[in-house]
């Protein structure tokens, strides 16, 4: 049986306060989970590139702060692959457009699980708000945690 793979991807901007939390949580998991078939990576947006390490992952793990949600709360939910024409295909991509171009052009893609939070400030600045701040170990905790369940079972 091949070992199951997991990638992990903080995605932000690490110069516009909550807007870095996908990036932190990203740096601390790295600290935290050290294991030959989990990839952290950390952007500060999800693009075209990002479609080979998508196809060899059977897991992906997304960190962002988020437009929906609530601040002070993590949102955690599966995001479904969405179809998309390759000749729309700009410098950035939504989670779901990501996963669908994945999946147009490799022929799958994996099971997505997105972790997120409102921001309270995107302001310059590199310090996260309080709010979002006191997410960053329980976010790292669960997403640790799932990451061992999904390469246990």
């Amino acid at each position: 049986m091949t070992p199951r793979r997991v990638l992990v991807i903080g995605y932000g901007n690490t110069l516009r306060r909550d807007d870095g939390f996908g990036p932190i949580v990203a740096a601390r998991l790295r600290e935290r989970v050290q294991h030959p078939q989990v990839k952290i990576l950390t952007r500060q947006l999800l693009s075209v590139e990002l479609v080979t390490d998508l196809e060899q992952a059977d897991l992906c793990v997304l960190v962002d702060a988020a437009t929906t949600g609530a601040t002070g709360q993590l949102d955690v939910r599966e995001v479904e692959a969405q179809a998309i024409e390759v000749g729309s295909i700009g410098h950035d991509l939504s989670a779901a457009s990501l996963l669908g171009l994945t999946q147009q052009l490799m022929g799958r893609s994996p099971k997505c699980i997105l972790h997120s939070t409102l921001p309270a400030s995107m302001d310059l600045g590199e310090e996260l708000t309080q709010h979002v701040a006191a997410l960053v170990g329980p976010t790292v905790d669960t997403i640790a945690r799932l990451i061992g369940d999904y390469l246990a079972d």
